[in-house]
């Protein structure tokens, strides 16, 4: 029977989902211990999964292969970028969660090669299934197709995961440049009476294509991980249709591009021409969802413990079978990348929002209306 890897999880907010991942069955992992502050969330999820709880990379035992860091970086008033640092000194591979500042990063894998460990950057949204299916499509559809532009949407908190994401459908970032943000005058902001424009936008290039990027540059300083009117949004356009992410977890729709034959060269009749006219009988659209893209409580339950499980997996592939320059070069792209479009846009504003309120009229009750051909 092959030996599980041993895994430590650093932090218990974020790192909830990461625990998470250990309840999925037939996992090739062992929890084997949780890293944080003597908080009483954290006593008594070591007490809940039964493992120990540390305090300091100085108690972890030798027998240690991963640790996945899910502490805030420097970038967001956090230590984890020190603790991964410590933590692959020890020897132990390392996943940490973004976002990671550019020179940090540069640390972090001139640390991993000089001590022979592994190291990943983890931006989680990015092994969610609807968005490896969303890349898993545009890259077959490369085979045949060209990539003609990208038009992107993302709140302040998921830049950094919605660059990535146009990493793997792109293969890269390099070379990559960005205008400087439309900025809407005073006037504009009078006639919509609001303090902050809801979105900035740049456009630019990334690994040669022309893009939009759209960013939610403003937070609740009060509950800064929520309120993203759009979580990720990304569409891409190539010379057949295409292809839209709605929204982090789905649904995704293929769109036919809008093409009506004007060849009526061997029609003379009406009927003909219609004929020739109505030719192409492909849908419009394609959902790839077989039904509702999920709830947060489907999401946090089943597609994000999955999402790092995914990780785990890349983790364990790299320390098998060795982790390649390009990949630890992407790692860099990513957070350079990310540098250049927040230095562009500036930093976010602070905004209380409050709580979302109830859909209204209901999404559901609505749709099966229409379905049921209801007034």
């Amino acid at each position: 029977m092959t030996q599980k890897l041993k895994v430590v999880v650093c932090g218990t907010k974020f790192g909830h989902i990461y625990l998470s991942a250990f309840m999925l069955e037939n996992i090739p992992f062992e929890l084997a211990g949780i890293l944080a502050k003597n908080s009483d969330r954290s006593k008594q999820y070591a007490r809940d999964f039964n493992v120990p709880l540390f305090f300091s990379v100085e108690e972890l035992p030798n027998d240690i292969d991963i640790a996945c860091v899910v502490v805030r970086s420097t970038i967001v008033g956090g230590d984890g970028t020190k603790l991964a640092m410590q933590l692959m000194e020890r020897g132990i591979h390392i996943i940490q969660e973004h976002p990671v500042y550019y020179d940090e990063i540069v640390q972090c894998v001139r640390k991993a090669r000089t001590k022979g460990v592994r190291y990943q950057l983890n931006t989680h949204h990015v092994n969610a299934a609807p968005v490896r299916t969303f890349t898993d499509y545009i890259n077959k559809a490369r085979e045949k197709n060209e990539i003609r532009f990208i038009d992107a949407i993302a709140g302040v908190q998921t830049v950094c995961s919605l660059l990535d994401i146009i990493g793997h459908v792109l293969g890269g970032f390099q070379p990559f440049e960005f205008t400087l943000p439309l900025k809407p005058g005073k006037n504009i902001l009078g006639l919509c009476k609001c303090e902050i424009f809801p979105f900035q936008c740049i456009q630019g290039a990334i690994a040669g294509v022309p893009i939009t990027l759209k960013i939610q540059n403003y937070y609740d300083p009060d509950d800064p991980d929520n309120h993203a009117a759009i979580l990720h949004r990304i569409c891409v356009v190539m010379n057949s249709g295409n292809i839209t992410l709605l929204n982090t977890n789905g649904p995704i729709v293929w769109s036919d591009e809008f093409f009506i034959s004007t060849d009526h060269s061997n029609c003379v009749h009406f009927h003909e021409i219609a004929e020739c006219m109505c030719a192409n009988k492909r849908p419009t659209a394609v959902s790839f969802s077989e039904h509702f893209s999920p709830s947060i409580s489907d999401v946090i339950s089943g597609l994000w413990p999955e999402a790092v499980l995914a990780e785990l997996l890349k983790m364990k592939q790299s320390i098998e079978k060795g982790q390649s320059e390009r990949q630890m070069q992407y790692y860099i792209d990513l957070c350079q990348i990310w540098r250049a479009v927040m230095l562009g846009v500036g930093n976010p504003r602070l905004l209380p929002m409050g709580n979302p309120i109830p859909p209204y009229p209901d999404p559901m009750d609505y749709r099966q209306k229409i379905i049921l051909n209801e007034d």
